[in-house]
């Protein structure tokens, strides 16, 4: 192997680690909309690891509760719409002063991803927890 390709070589994994060792360098905006994406599919065990410590307890009680009483009947229709949905940052996160906390605007669009009938926005907190971003809850 000639020397430069050692050297590319050898900065590729650096910057891999660097990534790595970071929380994969994942933004707010990309946990928010993963977090919503999870939840609009009901993948709970997804939505539990890009939750905070707080946020998880709450998860993990609507997990409970959906797969004790499932979905009824007359609600179906509307969590096939809500699954349909695809979730997109609206607006860049505003980050605390300390750097510890945000909040994310999520646009829930139709699949041609705009706003439809079934659109709305959401409200996703986010927090730091081990030097990565959770999310801490939602608000309409």
């Amino acid at each position: 192997m000639n020397r430069l390709a050692k050297l590319t070589a050898g900065i590729v994994l650096a910057i891999s680690f660097t990534l790595t060792a970071c929380g994969g360098g994942s933004s707010p905006e990309e946990v928010a909309e993963k977090y919503m994406k999870a939840a609009l599919n009901s993948d709970y065990g997804a939505m539990k690891k890009l939750s905070s410590e707080k946020n998880r307890g709450s998860v993990e009680k609507d997990e409970e509760s959906f797969k004790s009483k499932g979905i009824p009947p007359e609600k179906k229709e509307f969590f096939d719409k809500m699954k349909a949905l695809t979730p997109k940052a609206a607006e860049p996160a505003k980050i605390s002063e300390d750097g510890n906390s945000t909040t994310v605007k999520v646009s829930l669009l139709d699949k041609d991803g705009k706003k439809g009938e079934s659109s709305f926005d959401i409200k996703v907190k986010l927090v730091k927890e081990n030097d990565a971003w959770k999310v801490d809850g939602t608000a309409k």
